[in-house]
Formats: structure tokens, C-alpha cells, sequence
């Protein structure tokens, strides 16, 4: 790796490749979905001089980002934060027998959602400190290729933030997300995704980077661009 300026893992939760990076001063980034793996990178190379930005698969940059959009323009002081994902045909998640299920709607219609242990609950604590973070995913894929992430910030008043971020080619998003944040990162040392690069910075560049679109994305109250928001079932009520 020597010589290297930026070392992209797409091979897997590999601690050498990550210590190769440190090594020689490479920015470090990887779509590693395994959440011990992430966290053990944070702890082992927490005093690492070049930035480390583990756990990177589209749906987890799109849930951290839009989670940290929601948390910063709720209005208040945020009490709660839940993610929702509608992975359209390869989630891959399954629906367990027993498990609650939530409706939520998305910008494809509303859709069903079981609560899933994915990185934002790894990465959101770290820029948003104790705040309950849920993320829930849509259990059966529909067939099409697109991503549709929606974080909704509630405060202790009960006022509520939606962000949301759509994309019609999961695999388009994914490649122009590593460039992005291998382009845009500052900082050093492990970071989660929103911690590495301004959130509205980096969906702009993400969005606006060659044709077609990688993505588009908003910000809402209730009475906004989301109205079915204010359906208590709606939207991670």
C-alpha cells in the first residue's frame, strides 16, 4: 500500500488492511456491516493520526446522515431518534415470527418494517450522545433496486424532524458515496460516517456528481414536505 492515499475495503472485516492504511497514512474507509468489527476498529485505533471511517454500506451512511439531519433541526432537544429503511429488493432481512412490525411511510408507498440491529446504533452514539436510537428495515424485498431512508428526530416536547434521503440505483449511490467521502473526509482518527464529512455538504456533492442522479434528499416538519407524517403510524410514530 505504499503510496497509497486512500484505501477503500470492500474485501471485509480485515484488521490487517486497516492497519496497512494507518500504516502508511492512507484515509481509511470500509462497507464492512459487521458492527463488532466497527467498534473494535474504533477502540484499536482510536489514536490513529488518519481518518478511519469504518461500516460504510449505502443504507448505513444514508441512516447516519439523515439521523444526524433530523437530530439537528428538530427544534429542541432531541429525546428520541428512529431510522427507517425500505431496501427495496435485497434486504435480505426476514420478517421473525413474534417480532413487532411498524408502518412506515416512505416516498414508494407505506411500507412494513421490522426493527433490525444495523450500524446506525453504532454510529449515530457517536455525534449524537445518549440518544435511544431504533432502525428498522423492510423485511421482503419488491423487486426494485432503490433505497429509501427516512430518520425521524422526536424532541421532549414531542416535536418531530423527518429527513430523508431516496435513490433509484442502490449500487450508483453506494460508489459515488465512497468517492465522496474519500474526497470530502476531514478529521482523523475513527469517525462514523456524519462525523467525517458535513451531511449537507456531502449529500449535495453525492447528488450532484455525473448524471444520473445518485440521490435526492429533504428535510421536513409534519406539515411539510412529508404530510402522512402526522398519521401516529406513520413515519416512526
Amino acid at each position: 500500500m505504499d503510496g497509497a492515499d486512500v484505501v477503500v475495503n470492500g474485501v471485509g472485516a480485515v484488521d490487517e488492511i486497516v492497519a496497512a492504511a494507518v500504516q502508511v497514512g492512507a484515509i481509511y474507509i470500509d462497507t464492512v456491516r459487521d458492527r463488532a468489527f466497527v467498534q473494535e476498529v474504533a477502540e484499536r485505533y482510536r489514536y490513529a493520526r488518519t481518518p478511519i471511517v469504518a461500516g460504510c454500506p449505502p443504507e448505513a451512511v444514508t441512516g447516519d446522515m439523515a439521523a444526524a439531519l433530523a437530530a439537528e433541526n428538530v427544534g429542541g432537544v432531541c429525546h428520541r431518534l428512529d431510522v427507517h429503511h425500505d431496501l427495496g429488493g435485497w434486504t435480505g432481512v426476514g420478517a421473525p415470527s413474534g417480532v413487532e412490525t411498524r408502518h412506515v411511510w416512505f416516498p414508494h408507498g407505506v411500507r412494513e418494517t421490522v426493527p433490525v440491529p444495523w450500524l446506525e446504533q453504532v454510529h449515530v452514539p457517536r455525534h449524537v450522545p445518549g440518544v435511544p436510537v431504533t432502525v428498522t428495515a423492510t423485511p421482503e424485498g419488491t423487486g426494485r433496486a432503490v433505497l429509501s431512508t427516512l430518520a425521524v428526530a422526536v424532541a421532549a416536547d414531542g416535536e418531530r424532524c423527518l429527513a430523508a434521503i431516496v435513490a433509484d440505483d442502490i449500487e450508483l449511490l453506494g460508489a459515488r458515496m465512497l468517492a465522496g467521502l474519500a474526497e470530502l473526509v476531514e478529521g482523523e482518527g475513527p469517525m462514523a460516517p456524519a462525523e467525517a464529512v458535513a451531511p449537507e455538504r456531502f449529500l449535495d456533492h453525492v447528488r450532484d456528481t455525473g448524471e444520473p442522479r445518485a440521490l435526492e434528499w429533504a428535510i421536513s416538519t409534519p406539515s411539510g414536505w412529508f404530510t402522512p407524517l402526522t398519521d401516529p403510524d406513520i413515519g416512526g410514530a
